[in-house]
């Protein structure tokens, strides 16, 4: 598998969790903690996705991530 489908396994499998922890209508100063928490997860997932495959991800591949976490960001709960 390819590091955009491994990390999406694990996106994937954790976004119910991110969604449930992150609500932006809610008026809470938490939110920034959790937009640095979101784009925490996304790190350990692109670690663990090399892990896995064994390979680094190409600048191609990362702005695909951050695409993907930005688009959950503005899409949640907005």
């Amino acid at each position: 598998m390819d590091n955009i489908s491994i990390f999406k396994e694990f996106w994937n499998s954790y976004s119910a969790v991110l969604l449930k922890l992150y609500d932006r209508t809610n008026k809470n100063l938490q939110v920034e903690k959790l937009e640095d928490l979101i784009y925490e997860t996304k790190d350990v997932f692109i670690k663990n996705t090399q892990k896995k495959t064994g390979q680094e991800f190409s600048s191609i591949e990362l702005a695909e991530i951050t695409k993907l976490v930005e688009t959950f960001l503005t899409s949640s709960h907005s």
